[in-house]
């Protein structure tokens, strides 16, 4: 059941990352954050995972 929910998290945060490179994809401050959402996104997922 964990896994389960982890992977639906994980695709939730996809889809609201994808959106966020969509809206800034030519804004180098929105390039920044999405990286940083990146990070902070996959450090959560991988803890998660565990």
């Amino acid at each position: 059941m964990l896994v389960a929910h982890t992977v639906f998290v994980a695709a939730a945060m996809n889809i609201s990352i994808m959106s966020s490179v969509v809206e800034g994809a030519t804004s180098m401050r929105s390039q920044t954050a999405y990286h940083q959402k990146l990070h902070f996104y996959t450090w959560e997922v991988m803890k998660f995972g565990k």
